[in-house]
Formats: structure tokens, C-alpha cells, sequence
């Protein structure tokens, strides 16, 4: 039985990663050097038989609880932000998080789970929200030492000031567009921007606001946030609505 439950898992997950493939082409128009991205990154994804769960580089993908999650760090506990969450090779000097997480990884293993990214999306910063599907972010942490060690949750945008109010920003589903695709590189990889909070077409996800297009409102939450240099997870929801292309199993 558990020998034909992995049959099915590997099956669907060829045809996923496929899927993708031609997702990313079509987006690039039929660009070389998107697909080989994707199917590097396809090439290592290993499945947990026990739990169901896949492991997409440090991505761990849940496809019953439709949530994935990866390791990241505090990058500032203080200050002006533009972006919740960089690579190493991003915008460092204000983002609240950053991860050494391959993005591609990120991106293939929302792909896995339904979401769709946009090909059209505009360069230019608008106070239209974006075109994309919803998801939910949190920011995962244990506070304190050893066995006295406690597991603390939050949202993403409690760790978030509005400077307006001097409160969190409110609670909201960040929009994921899929980072754009230029001369057939994904710019995510290029500019290591994955979740913006100020509108950016290179970014995965986006600040769904209409505030997002301006640049001086959103800081880092002092009091919600650990000191830089925490290890955190990330964890990342997808509603049950979207139908995803491995839930099959």
C-alpha cells in the first residue's frame, strides 16, 4: 500500500513539476533558461513517505495543511521597510527578514499548491491592488533558552508599524503574483525580493494595500520583533479554495 501511495506521490509530482515548466515557459515566452531554473529546482525535491510532506531544497511543503514553510533570519528589529522579506543578495537595508532560501524553491512549491503568477505585471508602482491570489504569512520563533524555551507564532503584519496610527499595519492576505520573468530570468533570483511591502513588480508576493505604493509609511515593529539575527520559520497558507495540483494524494 505505502509502496503505490509513493508511486502516486512521485507520478503527481512529475506532472506537477511539468506543469510548472510550462507555466514558466509560457510566461517567458518559451524562454531556455526559465525552464532549466525550474527543473533544477525540480530536481531536488525529496518526499517523507511517513508524513506525506515534500522537501523542495530547505522548503518544506505540507499538501494537507496547503502550507510551506523555510528557515530565514531577523534582519531589523527597527527602521524604515520597504520589503518584509529579501534573499542575502536583496534589498538588506530595509527589509524586516531575510532568508538563504533559493526563491525559485519558494516559488515552485506555491506553484505546487494552485497559485498562479502573472506574466503582464506592470513595472510601474500602482495603488491598484495587484492581480493574484491570497495568501496568509507568519513568522514563527521560540523565545527564551533550552527546555524554558517558548514557541511563539505571529502574523506577519503584526511586526509591521504603520506610522499613521502608530499601530501594526491591519491584519490582511499579502497577494502572490509570482516574480516577473525577464529575458528569461526570474527577477527574484536577480533581485532577491520576495515579499514586498512597498509595490515592487520583481517581488513574489505584494502588500495588497492601496498604501503600498508609498515608501515612507511602514516600519519595523520594535516590540513584535526579536533581535536581528533570530532564527526564524516562515510559514506561508494558501487558502482551500485554490485548487491545488497535488492534492490528488
Amino acid at each position: 500500500m505505502k509502496n503505490l501511495f509513493i508511486s502516486r506521490c512521485v507520478g503527481l509530482l512529475v506532472v506537477g513539476c511539468a506543469w510548472i515548466n510550462a507555466g514558466l515557459t509560457a510566461a517567458s515566452v518559451e524562454s531556455p533558461d526559465a525552464v532549466a531554473a525550474a527543473d533544477e529546482s525540480a530536481q531536488h525535491i525529496v518526499l517523507d513517505p511517513e508524513t506525506g510532506r515534500l522537501r523542495i531544497g530547505s522548503v518544506e511543503l505540507d499538501p494537507v495543511a496547503r502550507r510551506l514553510r523555510f528557515p530565514a533570519q531577523v534582519n531589523m528589529q527597527e527602521g524604515l521597510l520597504e520589503y518584509a522579506l529579501v534573499t542575502g543578495g536583496g534589498k538588506l537595508h530595509e527589509s524586516l527578514l531575510r532568508t538563504d532560501v533559493d526563491p525559485m524553491d519558494i516559488q515552485i512549491a506555491l506553484t505546487l499548491l494552485g497559485l498562479k503568477g502573472r506574466a503582464d505585471k506592470t513595472r510601474e508602482p500602482s495603488s491598484i491592488q495587484p492581480e493574484g491570489e491570497r495568501v496568509r504569512i507568519e513568522v514563527e520563533w521560540r523565545e527564551g533558552e533550552g527546555e524554558a524555551a517558548v514557541p511563539v507564532r505571529k502574523r506577519l503584519e503584526r511586526m509591521i508599524t504603520d506610522q499613521r496610527s502608530g499601530e501594526s499595519m491591519s491584519d490582511q492576505h499579502w497577494i502572490f503574483t509570482g516574480s516577473r520573468i525577464v529575458d528569461g530570468a526570474l527577477m527574484v533570483r536577480q533581485e532577491g525580493s520576495i515579499v514586498a511591502i512597498y509595490r515592487d513588480s520583481s517581488a513574489m508576493m505584494e502588500n495588497p494595500l492601496p498604501e503600498a505604493v508609498d515608501d515612507t509609511l511602514w516600519y519595523a515593529r520594535q516590540t513584535e520583533v526579536p533581535v536581528p539575527g533570530t532564527s526564524v520559520s516562515v510559514a506561508i497558507s494558501v487558502p482551500q479554495q485554490v485548487k491545488s495540483t497535488i492534492s490528488a494524494f
